[in-house]
């Protein structure tokens, strides 16, 4: 007699925008990067001496990790013309994010994200209060 077993969600994926893996998974994570000059609707281009934070929050707003890309490593997509911003979540980095104690009901915790373009012109919010999913897999 053959039996199956619940399968999990494949981890990472993309839910209603919300980007989730299971607790300690390594994985990369790309980000389409489309900016848009509001005046000219002219495509902006993040040059290769400017550069693209990416900081995750604990709930509360802890800063659990950041992650700094030159604007040089961005890669071009051909077919949409946008620029892709590649996040290595290695173990070191997969194991800050952590399922907390009061979320062990639910066996997720929420995280936010928000990105920055830094230029010579300043400091730009391009992404703001983003949802991350860090679930327990036990």
């Amino acid at each position: 007699m053959a039996s199956s077993l619940p399968s999990a969600s494949m981890s990472p994926q993309i839910i209603n925008g919300v980007v989730e893996w299971y607790c300690n998974d390594s994985f990369t994570y790309v980000i389409q990067i489309t900016l848009i000059n509001p005046i000219t609707q002219d495509r902006v281009m993040v040059q290769p001496d400017d550069q693209i934070q990416v900081s995750f929050y604990a709930p509360g707003g802890k800063l659990v990790h950041t992650f700094i890309t030159k604007g040089a490593d961005l890669t071009l997509d051909g077919e949409t013309g946008s620029q892709n911003l590649t996040l290595d979540f290695t173990e070191e980095v997969s194991h800050k994010f952590v399922v907390c104690p009061q979320d062990m009901r639910n066996k997720y915790t929420k995280y936010t994200y928000c990105i920055k373009l830094i230029d010579i012109n300043g400091i730009h919010t391009i992404g703001a209060n983003l949802e991350a999913k860090v679930r327990a897999c036990h």
